[in-house]
């Protein structure tokens, strides 16, 4: 190793040593023994300016087994955290706003990057076949423990077919491990199998290797084993045998040093890209496919006034969604699907590579559409209401990075389950998500609504569907939809009470109103595609449209708890709490008192009560 590479990878190992303070020996050793990697994949191999946000630059995940490590290498390499604070860190602190660290399901969120990197390539190159413009690699750090975790077995079955070549997936084995299954089935899959030692060169020819690749990599990096126990003596002989009396006194030369070496590596590469995009700048396809990743906006606008539909329209609600979905990605091809099947993905839309099927479990599918997502693309995952449970989690990281997938969420309630699997209390639990904004339209009219919202808010959102057949309802309106709730039936003279419903129900709201006039009952009917949205509004319209005068129900079948802020109790909203028998629509609707003489029953009875 040359003087350079000496000092730093100390310096680091100190450092990250004393981040740890108090930690696992595992923490220490996964930690410690990484840092001849991340020194030897920054200074040698990864593609990056410090300077600006390149476009082509290369992307990295890592484990957080290896957060500490990675932090001390960003301090010398990026410059991005300071001395101080790794001074002041406390453990799992997160000292830089990024998502390069990953704690979960980092295979499939490193394959949609790289899915995302080969697909944009692929655009460039049918403009130009010579251009290299779009090129970069991802690499993914991780466990041989991790990689046996969760889906990623599953993930590594499932992305090879793709053929990534620029997918490196760089695995630590730990000292004790003598299996080798991983290595076996990896290679049996066709992945490009490497094993390295854990010194500079054995990484430097491994990553070489990898990068002149026609297929997905994965390096098996064996560590040295040294016998470290990094206790007090123990961290003190390291110190010792490094000449380090004090880590946060760094020599300002090895700073320059550093700076140099990577300056005369990186311009060059810096330099060849600029000088190709400057030969390509008169054909917009591709400075457009350069903007989109360097500023991430699709700049995608939903006129309602210029989407026609036929008065006599009538279709269910999910195939009316799959519509709405094609013409949205028609504007775009920066638009992506992902789906079991092709009932809600883009069927009209000739780049096939565009609509991904997967077999797998929707954790997979929902981490491979978070790396599509990193890219800046729009993802649309389709999977039943009922398996929404599984994916909380990872939409509360959309929420708090600001990743805008839109879920398609179908069999919505009771009288459509999926594979005889009710959804009751999903839809109100994803309701409960701050920050989540869910829509369930009744119509092909609340659908586009929806979707000219969707183009325009930069959260993770829901579009919740039956597969009811539904015609376009009087008085919908897809402008209105923005507001969250709106009144779709005004009452004929002076309203006895309002009945607010959603989705497929609305059609049923519609009708029981019409049947209680003869009962003296004047319902004004209210439509509630967005939940949120309306809690959004001022006091004045959500005064106005819910009047506290008047008795409110709500018709909705799924769990009654978060309606009943609107009514006066629980006896006002008209759904279900518990879980049914299998039957027929017309059962089922009667074994929850659901069915349209129950319903008249219940509110003629509670109208007549005082308030």
């Amino acid at each position: 190793m040359s003087k350079l590479e000496v000092k730093v990878i100390n310096y680091v190992k100190l450092l990250t040593i004393d981040m740890l303070k108090g930690s696992s020996k595992e923490e220490y050793l996964s930690n410690y023994n990484s840092v001849p990697l991340f020194y030897c994949l920054y200074m040698n191999h990864f593609v990056f300016d410090n300077k600006n946000d390149f476009t082509n630059r290369d992307r990295l995940l890592i484990s957080p087994s290896f957060r500490e490590a990675y932090y001390a290498i960003s301090h010398f390499i990026k410059k991005n955290i300071s001395l101080e604070s790794i001074k002041e860190y406390t453990k799992y602190q997160a000292l830089i706003n990024d998502n390069e660290v990953v704690d979960n399901n980092i295979l499939g969120i490193g394959s949609g990057l790289a899915y995302g990197e080969k697909y944009l390539e692929s655009l460039v190159k049918k403009e130009n076949k010579k251009s290299s413009l779009i090129s970069f690699h991802t690499y993914l750090v991780c466990k041989y423990s991790e990689l046996l975790e969760g889906n990623n077995l599953e993930v590594l079955n499932h992305v090879n077919k793709y053929n990534l070549n620029k997918l490196h997936i760089i695995v630590f084995k730990d000292i004790d491990d003598k299996n080798d299954y991983l290595e076996e089935y990896t290679e049996l899959l066709g992945f490009n199998v490497i094993e390295c030692k854990n010194n500079i060169s054995g990484i430097n020819s491994a990553l070489n290797d990898a990068k002149e690749s026609k297929e997905c990599n994965i390096i098996f990096i064996t560590p040295i084993n040294e016998k470290l126990e990094f206790d007090s003596e123990c961290i003190n002989n390291l110190y010792t045998k490094y000449k380090i009396d004090n880590i946060y006194e760094v020599d300002s030369s090895i700073y320059k040093e550093i700076k140099d070496t990577l300056e005369k590596r990186i311009s060059k590469v810096l330099n060849k890209w600029n000088e190709e995009l400057s030969s390509n700048i008169t054909n917009d396809n591709i400075i457009k496919i350069n903007e989109f990743l360097n500023n991430k906006e699709l700049n995608i606008n939903i006129n309602v006034d210029n989407i026609k539909i036929n008065d006599t329209y009538e279709e269910e609600i999910n195939k009316g969604n799959n519509k709405i979905l094609n013409v949205y990605a028609s504007k775009s091809p920066f638009v992506f699907s992902i789906s079991k099947d092709f009932n809600n993905s883009l069927t009209n839309i000739k780049d096939s590579e565009r609509n991904i099927l997967f077999n797998g479990n929707y954790s997979v599918m929902n981490s491979f559409g978070i790396g599509l997502s990193y890219l800046g693309f729009k993802v649309f995952i389709s999977m039943p209401l009922i398996y929404s449970n599984s994916i909380y989690n990872d939409i509360k990281f959309l929420i708090e990075n600001t990743i805008p997938i839109t879920y398609i969420l179908t069999n919505d309630s009771i009288i459509n389950p999926y594979n005889n699997k009710e959804a009751i209390y999903e839809l109100n639990n994803l309701r409960m998500i701050p920050g989540l904004i869910n829509f369930r339209p009744s119509d092909i009219n609340e659908i586009i609504g929806s979707y000219a919202i969707i183009s325009k808010i930069k959260k993770p959102s829901t579009i919740i569907i039956s597969d009811d057949k539904a015609k376009i309802l009087t008085g919908t309106n897809p402008k209105y939809v923005v507001a969250g709730a709106y009144r779709i039936k005004r009452e004929r003279g002076e309203a006895t009470g309002v009945l607010i419903s959603s989705g497929s129900e609305v059609k049923i709201a519609l009708k029981l109103s019409e049947e209680l006039l003869p009962y003296g009952i004047d319902l004004r009917v209210v439509t509630m595609p967005s939940m949120e949205l309306f809690e959004s509004q001022g006091e004045r319209y959500k005064y106005t449209l819910l009047p506290h005068d008047l008795k409110t129900f709500v018709l909705e079948y799924s769990s009654t708890k978060l309606w009943e802020k609107y009514t006066k109790d629980e006896r006002y909203v008209l759904g279900l709490n518990k879980y049914s028998i299998n039957g027929t629509k017309e059962e089922i609707l009667n074994y929850y008192n659901l069915d349209m003489d129950s319903l008249k029953t219940r509110i003629i009875e509670l109208m007549k009560e005082n308030c």
